[in-house]
């Protein structure tokens, strides 16, 4: 009995070993894949990123939605939009980051000129409070506005967009305020940029400006929105 009991100690430590062991190499190949998609989405490659997160989110069941939005900004960087709304559609209701998770089906939406439907998601990122994506949101539901106004010549959509910007700058503003009075003059960073590095929005402008080549609306809108900020 004696003998038996030791070799089912010793079998179960085995176990216990294995178990560690492949844990270990399956964080080894989560950060692999991570690795190569960072560096395929850094490099252009907006599909292989695309793939690469997708591949990881099966490795990281509990991680699924953050991959699964990196994967969609992936998708949205190469003007792939139907398939960034695909990749968030199907996480919609995983548990994690949702206010980035509604920023960025904001943006993918406002690439569509589906206005609505990007205000909506705009308006959810708000809704939540301070957050990496607040002053974002703001400034691109301000845009939002000045499409319609682009589109309609309504002066409410250009007072909107006017709102919109002003909070936008406002939230900039007391980011800054906060940074500040945490922070030395070397230790200041891009204010209100998010830290993950497949996220739109780094800075205020970017879901915009950077996204503008793949719209035939975008490259109109500059002027519209410096209208109304100009109006404040």
């Amino acid at each position: 009995m004696h003998t038996l009991r030791l070799q089912l100690q010793h079998a179960h430590q085995q176990q216990q070993v294995a178990a560690m062991q492949a844990q270990a190499l399956q964080e080894q190949l989560v950060a692999q894949v991570e690795r190569l998609a960072y560096q395929s989405f850094g490099v252009g490659q907006y599909a292989e990123a695309t793939s690469r997160y997708v591949e990881t989110s099966q490795w990281e069941p509990a991680r699924a939605l953050e991959y699964a939005i990196k994967a969609a900004t992936a998708a949205w960087y190469g003007c792939r939009y139907e398939a960034a709304l695909t990749l968030l559609a199907a996480r919609q209701a995983d548990p994690g980051d949702t206010v980035w998770q509604h920023f960025v089906w904001g943006t993918v939406y406002h690439s569509l000129a589906r206005l609505d439907a990007a205000q909506q998601h705009y308006e959810q990122v708000i809704a939540q409070g301070p957050s990496a994506r607040l002053e974002a949101a703001w400034f691109n539901l301000g845009v939002v506005q000045a499409l319609r106004y682009q589109q309609t010549h309504n002066e409410a959509a250009l007072q909107s967009a006017t709102a919109a910007v002003q909070q936008s700058v406002a939230v900039a503003r007391a980011t800054f305020a906060a940074s500040v009075s945490h922070t030395s003059g070397d230790d200041c960073q891009s204010l209100g940029a998010p830290s993950d590095e497949a996220s739109p929005g780094l800075w205020v402008w970017l879901p915009y400006h950077a996204r503008s080549h793949c719209t035939q609306w975008g490259g109109k809108l500059h002027g519209v929105v410096a209208h109304a900020a100009a109006h404040g």
